[in-house]
């Protein structure tokens, strides 16, 4: 995937790079706000600190928050563009579409029956779409999740080391479920591919052979023969 990744972002690089920075940014000020507020509390209002070191502090929160909406708005104009999509997963689609257009432009009539029409218009569309989708979030939450674990166990390590055990053995269970989750995931979406190339050859053999289907008034049955493909 990584390969994958770094061959076909070409051109997108910045946008790739823009996007986790700022993201990354922006999860460590959210991260030390509550910081900042607990040093009001503790020190300003229950200790000696006084007005002096609260207005201090909320100058540092305000700060911290203008950092964070900048940091926030920087990676989503890197990063979206529409409402769920981004520069660099587009881009990333884009050239990979045109790769593999130009590739199955290469094929024999043999290596098309082998791999079928409605199998290769899964890849084009539906495949490339999926990677899209996954590396707009591993642009964004895949360094969003980490920076914040990083963060909050080093705060952790300097507010309670027995409070850092508890993250510690929380983590591994967390991580073994989600490893699970993932292999349930694969099974399903192999399946679900198999489903939607299914789906692909209905609506094509209907295109091919419309004028049979209206001649020989099989319309009921293609109805009924697509509501299966497409229900499954």
């Amino acid at each position: 995937m990584l390969k994958l990744f770094t061959k076909h972002i070409k051109g997108y690089e910045k946008d790739a790079i823009k996007s986790p920075l700022f993201i990354a940014i922006e999860a460590i000020c959210e991260l030390f706000l509550p910081l900042l507020m607990a040093d009001i509390i503790d020190v300003g209002i229950n200790g000696d600190g006084g007005m002096p070191f609260i207005w201090k502090a909320g100058l540092g929160m305000l700060a911290l928050s203008v950092l964070s909406l900048y940091s926030g708005m920087t990676a989503s104009k890197a990063a979206a563009v529409a409402k769920s999509s981004s520069i660099a997963s587009q881009g990333l689609g884009r050239n990979l579409r045109h790769e593999m257009f130009a590739k199955i432009q290469d094929f024999s009539f043999a290596d098309i029956d082998r791999f079928s029409s409605a199998s290769l218009i899964t890849r084009l569309t539906n495949d490339v779409n999926t990677i899209q989708m996954t590396t707009m979030m591993c642009l964004r939450m895949l360094v969003r999740a980490p920076v914040q674990l990083l963060s909050a166990l080093v705060v952790c390590l300097t507010m309670n080391a027995r409070l850092t055990l508890v993250i510690a053995v929380v983590i591994p269970v967390m991580c073994l479920l989600l490893w699970l989750i993932m292999r349930a995931c694969e099974r399903l979406f192999t399946r679900f591919q198999q489903k939607i190339d299914a789906l692909n050859d209905t609506v094509q053999e209907n295109l091919i052979g419309i004028r049979v289907v209206k001649a020989f008034v099989r319309a009921n049955h293609e109805r009924a023969k697509f509501k299966k493909s497409n229900d499954e």
